[in-house]
């Protein structure tokens, strides 16, 4: 990647970069729509995501070149007359993270040539838009000697996706690809910003992640309808228990008050993130016993909650989580929020199928999409290379 990417940049640029930098991909192993209720999440990050290669200007243009948008050419952002979004799809965000720096006065002295090439699905639920606002996060921090923390960084990304591109996305994502260690699982408390490394150095199991092809973009899904379901909940609860967030709330708490949200619809999607959050509990304790069956337990029923309370899978995911379950997966469950994206599968390495072809075939069959398989291992996060 990294000799392609030098490549294209040369070629791009006429000069070669500087510098390199690597943002991962993230998966969620458990704790799926808690992070906007305050709740704990289990991602890991991934070995696979964004590359930027980086060369200075000696003006001041912030010059991006994307291999994936290949169409869109050469952008450039004026950093002294930063524009409104300009609807370029990934240039937005790298604009809105400009605004940010600038609002925060974290100033950018000069120009720069950034070249961008993923090995990341697009649109698949593994967090690409935030591994781009992380990365170029990280790369302005280097480039301009700007003291700016990993959580800080975080912070700016979720910022520029609630405020900037109007995305109610919670702080899960930019935190894992951030923070992310090596064989290590991030169990973190999304409303506290406090966390745990958990050891995940898979040895005698391996974990599968396979894309449905079935994009789906968040602003347009029903994701900002359930940030809104909680909000009101959370409001309501507030009314009866000393709460900050939703995930505050026990299950017993919930039994007790959840009449007072009026709707069947509206109990049913908080009960998800109510059981949810405590699944996430017992599959972390369950990670530190190395009980890989109840770990996948849990997977699965955080799947059928997924998929029945919080109405947030699709057909393709059901039918592959099925079939994974059917060939002796311990565990599979959507990951990321759903509408379409990513699912995970857990195997003992002694009932991983030699190939997965014949459910490539099905899958192909059932809903004429490609199906794309990965194994995948826990990361370090964002990192100069």
């Amino acid at each position: 990647m990294k000799k392609n990417l030098n490549t294209l940049h040369q070629e791009i640029y006429k000069v070669k970069p500087k510098d390199h930098y690597f943002s991962p991909g993230r998966i969620n192993l458990i704790g799926e729509h808690t992070d906007y209720a305050g709740g704990y999440v289990l991602p890991i990050a991934l070995s696979i995501g964004i590359y930027a290669a980086v060369s200075v200007r000696d003006d001041k243009v912030i010059a991006v070149y994307s291999d994936d948008f290949k169409d869109q050419g050469i952008h450039e952002i004026h950093i002294e007359t930063l524009e409104p979004p300009t609807g370029n799809d990934y240039i937005d965000y790298i604009q809105g993270l400009l605004h940010k720096f600038k609002r925060e006065q974290c100033p950018c002295t000069h120009g720069l040539n950034i070249t961008l090439m993923s090995d990341l699905p697009k649109a698949s639920g593994v967090s690409s838009s935030a591994a781009l606002l992380v990365l170029i996060g990280y790369l302005l921090r280097d480039q301009f000697n700007l003291d700016l923390s990993p959580l800080k960084l975080a912070r700016y990304a979720r910022f520029v996706e609630n405020h900037y591109l109007n995305l109610h996305s919670g702080i899960m994502d930019p935190f894992v690809i951030a923070h992310g260690k090596q064989d290590h699982a991030i169990y973190l408390n999304s409303e506290r910003m406090t966390y745990e490394t958990i050891p995940f150095k898979l040895t005698d199991h391996t974990l599968i992640l396979m894309n449905t092809n079935k994009p789906r973009t968040l602003v347009d899904s029903d994701y900002n309808d359930r940030v809104y379901t909680v909000q009101q909940a959370t409001r309501i609860f507030q009314n009866y228990r000393p709460i900050e967030a939703l995930c505050d709330l026990s299950v017993s708490d919930f039994h007790q008050l959840k009449d007072r949200l009026g709707d069947a619809k509206t109990i049913q999607r908080i009960e998800h993130v109510i059981f949810e959050n405590e699944r996430t509990k017992q599959a972390k304790e369950a990670l530190l016993d190395h009980d890989f069956t109840l770990f996948g337990d849990f997977m699965v029923q955080s799947h059928e909650s997924l998929r029945y309370l919080y109405e947030v899978s699709c057909p393709e995911l059901d039918y592959l989580v099925t079939e994974n379950l059917r060939l002796g997966a311990l565990g599979a469950r959507m990951t990321g929020a759903g509408f379409g994206g990513t699912m995970i599968a857990l195997y003992p390495n002694e009932r991983l199928p030699k190939t997965f072809q014949p459910l490539i075939d099905g899958y192909l069959k059932a809903f004429n999409r490609r199906l794309e398989i990965f194994t995948a291992t826990a990361s370090d996060g964002v990192n100069k290379r």
